[in-house]
């Protein structure tokens, strides 16, 4: 079954990856793919994931980002982060919105923590 929902993190904090997917998990319900795209590989954990994609590129964020789209399954895709969180619930918070509404409007739903470990 292909997911709801593609998240394309572009990653040199491999350190923060499992911090980052912790937060997905209690983000959302809907089936999701994170795909991360960077320099440095995965540990084991995450590399068995299922629902979790690795690319290995030395590029730029940006291109990053487009090899993470060009890779996505996703109906929808979502780019976020590897230095941010997920609230609780935020993304289906933010899903159910973008089904009732008829206009282009983004949404944020990534808190950064970057140098600071107690957000």
């Amino acid at each position: 079954m292909k997911p709801l929902l593609s998240i394309i993190v572009p990653s040199i904090r491999t350190e923060n990856l499992h911090t980052v997917y912790s937060s997905i998990l209690n983000a959302t319900q809907v089936p999701f793919e994170l795909i991360i795209v960077g320099p440095f590989g995965l540990d084991e954990k995450l590399f068995r994931s299922r629902n979790v994609k690795y690319f290995k590129d030395f590029g730029s964020p940006v291109r990053c980002s487009c090899i993470g789209a060009a890779l996505a399954e996703g109906q929808i895709i979502h780019f976020g982060c590897d230095d941010g969180i997920y609230l609780p619930s935020s993304i289906d918070i933010s899903l159910n919105y973008l089904r009732n509404i008829n206009n282009e409007k983004g949404i944020v739903s990534c808190r950064y923590f970057e140098c600071n470990p107690f957000i």
